[in-house]
């Protein structure tokens, strides 16, 4: 990650033990790590960006099977990706 992004300050404490940043042109990430998971919080820069926002964290962590959107609106998005990324 900290090859790709540049790191925000960290936190301890809720929402999770140490709250991790990180954020580049194209996305902010806010990745809350905790004693079971570590949930991620992904942010792109504007939605013609979140396709490759999403594509660049994939390729470093591989990720994209576990991602859930919380709107609709970033549900389509996430299926848009996918769609380009099973053509990959």
């Amino acid at each position: 990650m900290r090859r790709c992004f540049e790191e925000g300050p960290q936190t301890y404490g809720w929402p999770g033990k140490t709250n991790y940043r990180f954020y580049n042109a194209r996305s902010r990430l806010l990745l809350w790590d905790g004693d079971e998971q570590c949930d991620w919080s992904i942010q792109p820069a504007s939605a013609e960006l979140a396709a490759a926002a999403v594509h660049e964290i994939e390729e470093i962590v591989e990720i994209g099977d576990d991602l859930y959107a919380l709107r609709d609106q970033h549900e389509q998005t996430l299926r848009q990706w996918r769609a380009i990324a099973d053509k990959a």
